[in-house]
């Protein structure tokens, strides 16, 4: 799956509909607002995915799920996972 940089937001059709969306060129919730960011995010039977969500933090819910991938050594890649989702859970 490619990021939607270009378009910012790419709908795909499935059993679920899955919104990518990637704010990095998003002024702050106003744009998110004009590009139908809230219905995307609240339309039933879908899941969105949002690159750069510090662009817009309005917009991602309290209780939101976020993982962050930085870069790590030699080429390798980091993983941190925050959400009231891994409470109980041993990663």
């Amino acid at each position: 799956m490619n990021s939607p940089t270009y378009t910012i937001a790419a709908e795909y059709r499935g059993r679920l509909t899955f919104y990518h969306i990637d704010a990095y060129r998003l002024a702050g919730e106003e744009d998110f607002r004009e590009i139908g960011g809230y219905e995307m995010l609240g339309a039933e039977g879908s899941l969105s995915v949002i690159e750069w969500s510090e662009n817009i933090p309005k917009a991602v819910a309290f209780d939101a799920s976020i993982i962050e991938i930085g870069l790590g050594e030699e080429h390798s890649r980091t993983f941190a996972l925050h959400g009231a989702w891994l409470e109980g859970i041993d990663l």
